[in-house]
């Protein structure tokens, strides 16, 4: 196996990147996750909430609203928040409580209600700021199962922190830096942490993974299939020396590496075609990518041929549906058409079943990483 070497001093990023934001990265360093947004009245509880104002902490709001011993607050608005329908002056405020509960889950110490107005159109944005390591334990709870190895739960750490890192620094300047969904990485608060999360992301505090001294795009997915894909064949993206696809013999015994869905062509025509559907005759594959994911389906109806990407026609058969685009087999019967095909999710990076197939075998997390990310280095962020 390769063996990924590990760098113990502090990445420096390109020069200017660090004159420019003049900044140190260390484990208290925070991220803000972005919870919900929506119009919808925000329900928060919690023993003893305190309301600051983040624009000037030193402002005895609770004194102003008339609030003591504060369990339960709902935050709305007019042309300002108001707090049990009491009006504000304010567009954000720092909700405080030694746990916090939202939507059915917890976070820790606080939650930033913010006000935006733009062209007319107002929301309510709720956002948890957190320190990174934090963020990880939460993050790969989610992410895989508490059974699974240590060896494969402190991999996932290190791939779950370069992509939080890689994300704020690239929205510096937007509200937040990361969504709490697949749009970016799970993350649900306190909800499902466990000791080998924990033990994982001790061990692998500030390890971070880097090429040309830069963090990596810290792809990963469930299942690969048998082998990982190029970035710029899924993503469109610039190719990436350190994503060129991999094989994996590893992740055969995950439930999605092979798998079928059967489909009438009443139901997927619903799905491809909006307004007036065109009779659907057959799908065939027309382009596939070095991976053997599809890259390109020729759609023939009664009205002609039409061409739909794989991960178009992915999203429009729904993705929990619709496994991945690796698919070798499309059967056109007379009322239906059957997809096979193996592996779950985009293909890119670390496959998270084959990761836990190396660790079963007795490899290291540099092993896993090595594998699925060739050429980058595991370095010592903070």
């Amino acid at each position: 196996m390769h063996r990924l070497r590990v760098r113990s001093h502090v990445v420096h990023w390109v020069l200017g990147f660090v004159l420019l934001h003049c900044m140190t990265i260390d484990a208290e360093h925070n991220l803000i996750i972005r919870i919900y947004d929506g119009t919808e009245t925000v329900t928060l509880n919690g023993e003893l909430i305190t309301l600051r104002d983040p624009e000037n902490l030193d402002r005895d709001l609770m004194k102003e609203m008339g609030f003591e011993n504060l369990s339960h607050v709902d935050i709305d608005y007019r042309d300002a928040l108001t707090f049990n329908k009491k009006k504000s002056d304010l567009r954000r405020v720092l909700v405080e409580s030694e746990t916090l509960q939202f939507q059915k889950h917890s976070y820790r110490k606080a939650l930033l209600v913010v006000l935006t107005k733009k062209s007319n159109r107002t929301r309510l944005f709720v956002l948890h700021p957190l320190d990174i390591e934090t963020y990880v334990i939460g993050t790969i709870s989610s992410e895989i199962p508490p059974s699974w190895p240590l060896e494969t739960y402190k991999a996932q750490a290190i791939a779950t922190r370069t992509y939080a890192i890689k994300r704020k620094y690239a929205r510096m300047n937007d509200l937040y830096h990361l969504d709490s969904t697949v749009l970016d990485q799970v993350y649900r608060g306190m909800k499902n942490e466990n000791k080998t999360a924990r033990e994982a992301t001790l061990a692998t505090s500030g390890l971070i993974l880097s090429y040309d001294n830069l963090p990596i795009e810290a792809f990963f997915h469930s299942t690969c299939g048998g082998n990982t894909a190029r970035n710029q064949d899924v993503f469109r993206t610039a190719a990436e020396p350190y994503l060129q696809g991999a094989s994996c013999a590893d992740c055969k015994h995950s439930t999605a590496y092979a798998w079928r869905i059967s489909l009438t062509k009443t139901e997927l025509a619903r799905k491809l075609f909006e307004g007036r559907r065109p009779g659907l005759k057959k799908v065939e594959i027309n382009k596939t990518d070095p991976s053997g994911r599809v890259t390109q389906f020729a759609i023939t109806t009664y009205n002609g041929v039409r061409f739909l990407s794989g991960e178009e026609m992915r999203k429009r058969i729904g993705y929990m549906r619709l496994k991945s685009t690796k698919i070798h087999t499309v059967k056109n019967l007379d009322n239906s058409i059957v997809f096979e095909g193996n592996g779950f999710g985009h293909g890119v990076g670390l496959c998270q079943w084959g990761a836990h197939g190396m660790a079963i075998k007795g490899a290291t997390y540099e092993e896993i990483l090595a594998r699925y990310y060739p050429d980058a280095l595991v370095v010592k962020l903070y």
